[in-house]
């Protein structure tokens, strides 16, 4: 009998898994990094925040990032600069 319920619990904890909404879908963000003097950065580490989801721009200062949330912020940080907190909004394309 309790092999049969332990059996029916582990069922019902997948199924009710299983039928729970999925988070939104990633969507690519991408965006460029630049100075104040309009100077592109390279290696501006760019993650979401709350997460392990980064990356580091590129020698244009570009960047590309997968984000599943369009409420995420994202954390741009580099040497001797203040980090910057940016809020998606729902957009694809984040110029800091």
């Amino acid at each position: 009998m309790k092999q049969f319920l332990l059996l029916a619990s582990l069922l019902a904890l997948y199924s009710a898994a299983t039928l729970s909404p999925q988070a939104t879908d990633a969507f690519t963000l991408t965006g460029t990094v630049t100075d104040e003097n309009g100077e592109t950065l390279i290696g501006v580490t760019v993650v979401v925040a709350g997460t392990a989801t980064g990356t580091v721009t590129n020698e244009n200062g570009t960047y590309t990032i997968e984000v599943s949330e369009d409420d995420a912020t994202l954390l741009f940080s580099y040497i001797g600069y203040t980090t910057q907190r940016v809020a998606v909004e729902g957009r694809s394309i984040i110029d800091v």
